[in-house]
């Protein structure tokens, strides 16, 4: 009796424990058109692309893609990606998301008008998501963040 009770609680745990993250109204890959951590956009820039990725798994992934203009000095057309993994995060009811946890992030330039331009991922140190916690709001297929570095509206 004691065994099987036991094996039930450990079932109804396990599955209360795996319906968490994809239940979460944040789960998913958001994105908008702004570059992460400037107010305005570079004047070397042409146009940002940021992704934030909330995992089922509670990991975040931040992907920073830039690409530059054509008639840059440096990195003329590259697009530019920064990517940050090896965070987490958590909800609370009162639709706040706190981000904690130390990142890796790389840096990788493809698409170049010079071909010696281009590089593959490499190490970067340079990008990395601020811990902390930051309010938000969904509204259908918008998130908005309110303040901090992720602040800004964006889509599914």
């Amino acid at each position: 009796m004691l065994k099987s009770t036991l094996l039930l609680i450990s079932l109804f745990a396990s599955v209360g424990c795996a319906n968490v993250g994809t239940a979460d109204t944040l789960t998913g890959t958001w994105t908008n058109t702004s570059c992460y951590g400037v107010a305005m956009m570079p004047d070397d820039v042409q146009s940002c692309s940021l992704t934030l990725t909330f995992a089922a798994s509670l990991d975040v992934t931040l992907s920073d893609s830039r690409l530059t203009r054509a008639a840059n000095l440096t990195y003329p057309r590259c697009t530019t990606v920064r990517r940050v993994t090896g965070q987490r995060y958590s909800t609370t009811p009162d639709a706040v998301v706190a981000i904690a946890g130390t990142g890796t992030a790389t840096i990788e330039r493809t698409n170049c008008i010079n071909p010696v331009d281009n590089s593959a991922a490499a190490p970067d140190s340079s990008a990395s998501i601020m811990n902390g916690s930051y309010s938000y709001r969904i509204n259908g297929n918008t998130l908005t963040i309110s303040a901090g570095p992720l602040a800004g509206m964006y889509t599914r």
